[in-house]
């Protein structure tokens, strides 16, 4: 059982559940087969295990005294939970994603908190030229990590035990899988043996590896993984969520 540290909502995972003052929340859950599109070896995905559940995402978790808060300012709060397993030779990992634009060119940004285990973030942005920008950056329980506009972006579990994320987005747009799925995944691929795999589909890329996330605090205040807390607080600070011209 692993208590998360909010103060708003009682939160605890339990195994494969997430309970909310003691009842469970529903959740999508993306199956090992669901993720062939994306892997490094595609058979994985047509294995034995092909029905085993990669990963767990629950969506708007939100009790209702705090429900018209979060309306008010298009904001959704999450928690993804990501098993404790390889994936062929890979280590677990999301599919992976892309935001549409919000405003001005740039993209809807995200906001994650680790809770619990240790995450690598892919994050990559694709250049004029043709060439990509790409992030490796590792995080461990109580960093915060921005998602910035126009990254793409996979969560890998590169630790021991299950990986538990919350996050803050906006409400107001919906994920584009299809971009990473047409190149078969992010520009590297972690290895279960920690090395990294590059994805030849990406001809131009350069790659920045950050043994610790970027100071968010710097960008937008917060010094706390208890972000859910901080949106209740003071909702106004996370505007850029929906106006990510905010950090420009």
């Amino acid at each position: 059982m692993v208590r998360l540290s909010v103060s708003g909502p009682a939160l605890e995972v339990q195994g494969d559940s997430l309970l909310m003052d003691d009842k469970p929340v529903a959740c999508t859950r993306r199956k090992l087969s669901e993720m062939r599109e994306v892997l490094l070896d595609s058979s994985v995905a047509d294995g034995p295990d092909s029905s085993r559940d990669v990963y767990l995402m629950f969506r708007s978790v939100i009790p209702s005294d705090a429900a018209q808060l979060f309306k008010e300012h298009s904001i959704r709060f999450d928690i993804t939970l990501i098993h404790d397993m390889n994936l062929g030779a890979e280590c677990n990992k999301t599919f992976g994603h892309y935001h549409p634009e919000a405003e001005q060119g740039l993209g809807f940004p995200e906001v994650y908190a680790v809770i619990d285990g240790s995450a690598t973030f892919i994050m990559q942005k694709r250049l004029e030229d043709s060439d990509f920008d790409v992030q490796v950056v590792q995080a461990k329980a109580g960093d915060v990590v921005l998602m910035p506009p126009n990254y793409g972006h996979v969560t890998v579990n590169s630790g021991k035990g299950s990986l538990i994320l919350a996050n803050l987005v906006s409400s107001a747009f919906k994920s584009d899988y299809e971009s990473i799925a047409r190149m078969h995944g992010a520009a590297v691929y972690i290895l279960a043996n920690g090395v990294q795999a590059i994805n030849g589909r990406y001809k131009k890329f350069c790659i920045t590896h950050l043994d610790s996330p970027p100071r968010v605090q710097a960008l937008i205040g917060l010094n706390s993984a208890n972000i859910y807390d901080k949106f209740v607080e003071n909702p106004g600070r996370f505007a850029f969520l929906n106006r990510p011209n905010l950090l420009v």
